[in-house]
């Protein structure tokens, strides 16, 4: 009995490997995808937490960039009690030669810039590196004018949020593990 037990275990542990495997992040299909009507598609891979505040200020963001630019498809991950995304994300910036230990995240184009202050800061770096991004896969678009980059609202101020961590990785972004 142990012995059917233990050949069952290997059987369900090579089936879900084959089944359950990730994307490759060095193939290009990873990064990028073809639309409907033949133009490229450039994917961001958005990691974050329901509970860090720097995430639910950055979601307004990405969800305007997606609506404004349809040429960019938008997979969103949970990493907060997903130890499947949570790897999934750690193990493709490891790829990318990046440690990620915090969110929010934001993988495009075999780059990974992690953290989120405001639109006018990491949401403009943000939308630059995506533009050049697309430019280079759809040489037709460098010809056009930038696209604007969505802002906060007028009047309301950009929320300061308190770090858990002491020192801030860069003036412009926090990298704190929210």
């Amino acid at each position: 009995m142990p012995l059917i037990r233990l050949l069952a275990l290997i059987a369900l542990l090579l089936g879900t490997g084959a089944a359950g495997a990730a994307p490759d992040p060095k193939s290009d299909e990873f990064w990028f995808g073809t639309a409907a009507d033949g133009t490229p598609v450039v994917r961001l891979y958005y990691f974050y937490s329901p509970t860090c505040p720097h995430c639910q200020a950055a979601a307004p963001f990405i969800d305007e960039l997606k609506a404004r630019w349809p040429w960019l498809e938008v997979q969103k991950y949970s990493v907060k009690d997903d130890r499947k995304n949570a790897r999934f994300y750690y193990e493709t910036a490891l790829s990318l030669g990046t440690k990620a230990l915090s969110v929010p995240g934001f993988v495009f184009c075999r780059q990974v810039l992690i953290g989120y202050d405001t639109a006018e800061t990491t949401g403009a770096e943000i939308a630059a590196a995506l533009e050049s991004c697309h430019a280079r896969r759809h040489p037709r678009t460098a010809q056009r004018p930038p696209i604007p980059v969505p802002r906060s609202q007028p009047g309301r101020a950009a929320p300061a949020y308190a770090c858990r961590s002491s020192a801030r990785s860069t003036p412009r972004r926090c990298r704190c593990p929210c």
